[in-house]
């Protein structure tokens, strides 16, 4: 049973800053899954034109408003990380470091 006797030193103490921050990745992904519907129903409700079929129409939009969801979500992240920052508290943290390491047993 090595490390059950291993000293342990006394505790740094520090103040640390917690918050909750929003993935970027997934407000980039909602925005362009959200541009991709917008694009599909632009597609159909829209009259279709003679020179481009409506699966062409729906291609071109969906490549533009994916992109700008994506922009769009980018910055709505931003602002809900901004909103974070505000509520953040600041807490007191422990570090407890063990005097000697813990020797493995080969066998466990």
């Amino acid at each position: 049973m090595a490390g059950t006797g291993a000293a342990v030193s006394a505790p740094e103490r520090r103040e640390v800053r917690v918050r909750r921050s929003p993935r970027l990745g997934v407000f980039l992904l909602a925005g362009a899954v959200a541009g991709v519907l917008a694009a599909a129903i632009a597609a159909f409700v829209l009259p279709a034109g003679g020179t481009y079929t409506t699966g062409q129409v729906l291609g071109f939009l969906a490549v533009i408003f994916a992109a700008v969801g994506a922009l769009l979500g980018g910055l709505v992240a931003v602002a809900v990380d901004a909103l974070s920052s505000r509520r953040a508290r600041v807490l007191q943290a422990e570090r407890f470091r063990d005097a000697e390491p813990a020797e493995r047993d080969p066998d466990a």
